[in-house]
């Protein structure tokens, strides 16, 4: 291991950027640090011709360009173009708090560049099979999806479902209703799932396009309501966040409350 002094000029970017952008708070903190205390841990490289690859240290570049330091500390390392890749993925995967997103760049990584299986992928990061296919599911499904949920509009469930949505225009109406109003991903599953009983009305041979999407949604999109199983508009209906538990409750609560209105006997 050796110990190098660069100019920000002589850095070259990581080979592969596994996230989309910073965390602004995070990265103004640590421009604030660089700034009173200088980089004290030096970010990591390694030889390129006569330059050098960043390996790890992305955000401690960035403060360092941002105070606009002339020479920064750093560690220069061997390593092959898989090596690279490995240390990145190191890197990342021990960020605090990475997000759905964020992981899911580090698995598509080992995936494609280093060639690892979905279960090979779980064994390395100490996760289950389904964890780590959700989110590769999410970082190749639909732009609009990814983008709500990497700007915190949706959670990773709700996108999951929303992710099932097979029609552009069907998955971007019940986006925006669920960015709007909110929805657990139990809701927008019913959703996607009466979107696409609609969509099977179509006629066969009938031709995809608006047309089509007119004849299957003639009117306002209705649900159907988790109280009283009725339909009602989309638009007038609400949504508040539970626990499971206090679901189940309020199901059996429904069910109570319809005996009694059929004049069956409740059960003290």
């Amino acid at each position: 291991m050796e110990i190098l002094t660069l100019s920000p000029d002589q850095i070259l970017p990581p080979l592969v950027p596994m996230r989309d952008g910073m965390d602004e708070e995070a990265l103004r903190e640590l421009t604030a640090s660089v700034a009173q205390h200088g980089l004290i841990q030096p970010i990591v490289v390694t030889r390129e011709g006569d330059r050098y690859r960043l390996v790890a240290g992305s955000r401690r570049l960035a403060a360092c360009r941002a105070v606009g330091l002339v020479e920064i500390p750093a560690v220069l390392e061997a390593h092959d173009d898989e090596a690279q890749l490995r240390a990145m993925v190191e890197e990342n995967l021990h960020r605090e708090q990475p997000t759905p997103l964020d992981e899911a760049r580090v698995f598509a990584v080992l995936q494609e560049a280093l060639g690892k299986s979905v279960m090979e992928i779980a064994g390395i990061v100490h996760k289950s099979r389904e964890y780590v296919q959700a989110r590769l599911r999410i970082l190749h499904g639909p732009e609009d999806v990814r983008e709500a949920l990497r700007d915190g509009e949706i959670n990773l469930s709700v996108a999951l479902e929303l992710e099932r949505c097979t029609h552009d225009e069907d998955r971007a109406f019940l986006l925006s209703h669920a960015v709007s109003g909110g929805a657990t991903s139990l809701m927008v599953r019913r959703w996607v799932q009466e979107a696409e009983m609609r969509r099977r009305q179509v006629p066969q041979g009938a031709a995809v396009g608006p047309d089509v999407v007119a004849a299957v949604q003639p009117g306002p999109i209705m649900i159907t309501c988790e109280w009283h199983r009725g339909q009602v508009l989309m638009d007038a209906s609400l949504s508040f966040r539970v626990c499971g538990d206090c679901f189940a409750f309020l199901g059996k609560l429904r069910d109570q409350v319809e005996k009694e209105a059929a004049g069956e006997p409740g059960q003290g």
